[in-house]
């Protein structure tokens, strides 16, 4: 309303002021005054409940309507061994305390926002870019998709990166990595239930995100002597490059990473891929 009332003003200063400052103005001078005013009120309306709609569609849902990903396709709530319903689990690792905000640092995005707002405020970087997250994390690869789901969340446990950690920890919980593999190996990769043969990987995934500097071919060896094709590391190593990056720009811009944000983001992404965001935008 105080925009549109500045917008209106310097409109009418402008084009009738003069006219009124003589005392020539007529009925339809005072239409267009008025018409000053209301055209910038409904822009500004209309940009605000558009952005509100975004913001309700992200939004968590109640309480009572929250369960994991698994159980809500099954159409079922998570049950223990006696029949009686479970608790949902949070994905990997544990939350943020309770009562912490996320606020977008962009003020012109809805306080609440998420990656999707951002990629819709900028389609011409977005869409190349989930191409490129579609090829790195569901094309071709020696790696299986949950093999590079579960160094997607591993990176971004390292990073601290809740929101982009629960995603892609669900996802890979989804194509069959047990819940407890990634909190265990950021506690320790060696000691954790990461198959042996992953741990290598991850060894290399963690010094490249920590100390990238430092990577030398003996790392790369210990890879290989594993039993990895080179196209294995290649992908690791993309992989890595590919959530680093996305870690930076969620957390850099405070992007959304409340339950019901990530529950709905695992869900989308994990049965239509990454290029059913980019149908969205």
């Amino acid at each position: 309303m105080p925009i549109a009332a500045i917008v209106g003003t310097v409109l009418s200063a402008a084009n009738q002021g003069v006219t009124i400052a003589t005392g020539s103005a007529t009925a339809g001078t005072w239409i267009t005054v008025a018409v000053n005013y209301a055209v910038p009120y409904l822009v500004a309306s209309v940009g605000y409940l558009s952005g509100r709609r975004v913001y309700a569609r992200m939004s968590p849902p109640p309480q009572d309507a929250r369960h994991p990903i698994g159980a809500a396709r099954l159409g079922g709530e998570p049950k223990d061994s006696s029949g009686t319903p479970s608790a949902p689990k949070e994905p990997f690792g544990s939350s943020p305390p309770e009562g912490v905000p996320n606020v977008s640092h962009l003020p012109s995005l809805p306080p609440d926002a998420g990656l999707l707002e951002f990629f819709k405020e900028v389609p011409g970087a977005a869409r190349p870019l989930l191409d490129y997250t579609q090829a790195v994390l569901r094309g071709d690869s020696p790696l299986t998709v949950a093999e590079r789901e579960l160094i997607g969340a591993y990176v971004s446990g390292l990073n601290a990166c809740r929101f982009c950690r629960s995603v892609h920890s669900t996802i890979a919980t989804e194509f069959g990595v047990p819940r407890e593999t990634l909190t265990s190996a950021l506690s320790d990769i060696d000691s954790s239930a990461v198959e042996d043969r992953m741990k290598p990987l991850l060894h290399f995934a963690r010094k490249l995100t920590e100390t990238p500097g430092q990577i030398t071919a003996d790392d790369a060896r210990t890879v290989l002597d594993a039993g990895w094709e080179e196209g294995a590391l290649r992908d690791a190593v993309t992989v890595c490059a590919l959530l680093n990056m996305m870690n930076r720009i969620v957390d850099g811009l405070g992007l959304a990473s409340h339950d019901g944000y990530v529950a709905a983001a695992a869900s989308l992404l994990a049965d239509g891929g990454y290029e059913g965001v980019k149908a969205t935008l």
